[in-house]
């Protein structure tokens, strides 16, 4: 079997990760979709199989909140010899209540930014080798305290602090992975000027059916999926796993990186996430937190 293109996608068996990956799969990538759950995701891939007529994808586990399946994954990965050309860092955790990873730090921050943290940067050789490539972080407009929804982001700069169970408000906490994001996504982009792996981060607007929260009881969910779906700033997963194909694929973005885009357009950040030398900060405390 000749394989073109490849393609990792994180979160990848529900919500916008699946439309995303299966519209990747229709573009002839051939598509890791790299998820936790073994079962769920190999019985939604048989049925894609059938439904597409396709077989250019396949399942790897990884769990992003345990630095061990991480690299246990990467090793997996290698041992393919294949090339890498896309890196979508989509999956994405909201915890209402407050839950440590495997490796003991809260879930949020764990999963949403150290796990893609090192699991990009375990990959970046492959990346490079298969120019030119991309990596798409998905990110959200949360992470901008001008955008009113609760609490603004109070991003924590100890370990002690982001796992302070007491002071624990699982919004700021993922508004805080959201800002770690984007400083990570634009420092990378620093990192890799002028090597052909060109970065984007994007918001895809707020789906109200990607299973983000865990931990959402039955109401939540209703409220979720059938009101909120209602409200003029939400988007429908078809949209915006639209925006995270358009910032893997389309020919527009050539040339450009490091970029901020909302609605399949460039657009700017917050002012916070401008700031370099905070960005360099997380990316060192980052290398330290993960040993």
């Amino acid at each position: 079997m000749s394989i073109s293109k490849v393609c990792i996608i994180t979160g990848s068996s529900s919500g916008l990760g699946f439309h995303t990956a299966k519209k990747l799969v229709t573009k002839d990538y051939h598509v890791i979709f790299a998820c936790r759950d073994e079962v769920k995701t190999v019985s939604l891939l048989q049925k894609m199989k059938k439904d597409l007529d396709r077989s250019n994808f396949e399942f790897m586990k990884l769990d992003l909140g345990s630095f061990d399946s991480i690299r246990r994954f990467v090793d997996d990965f290698h041992s393919k010899n294949l090339p890498l050309n896309l890196l979508i860092n989509n999956a994405g955790v909201y915890s209402k209540n407050f839950n440590k990873s495997s490796d003991g730090i809260e879930c949020s921050f764990a999963v949403n930014h150290l796990g893609h943290f090192l699991f990009t940067n375990l990959l970046l050789d492959d990346l490079k080798r298969s120019t030119p490539s991309r990596i798409v972080i998905i990110a959200s407009k949360l992470h901008d305290s001008n955008v009113k929804h609760g609490n603004p982001p109070n991003f924590k700069w100890t370990l002690d602090e982001i796992n302070n169970e007491i002071e624990y408000d699982g919004m700021i906490a993922y508004k805080n992975s959201k800002l770690a994001n984007v400083w990570f996504a634009y420092e990378l982009a620093r990192r890799l000027e002028n090597t052909g792996v060109n970065v984007y981060v994007v918001c895809p607007g707020f789906v109200p059916t990607t299973g983000l929260s865990r931990d959402a009881n039955v109401f939540q969910r209703y409220f979720m999926f059938y009101i909120l779906s209602l409200f003029p700033f939400t988007r429908t997963e078809d949209f915006g796993s639209e925006c995270e194909v358009f910032a893997a694929t389309s020919d527009t973005l050539d040339g450009k990186t490091g970029i901020f885009m909302s609605d399949m357009k460039e657009t700017k950040s917050s002012e916070d996430s401008y700031d370099e030398e905070k960005a360099k900060r997380l990316w060192t405390l980052s290398e330290q937190w993960i040993n």
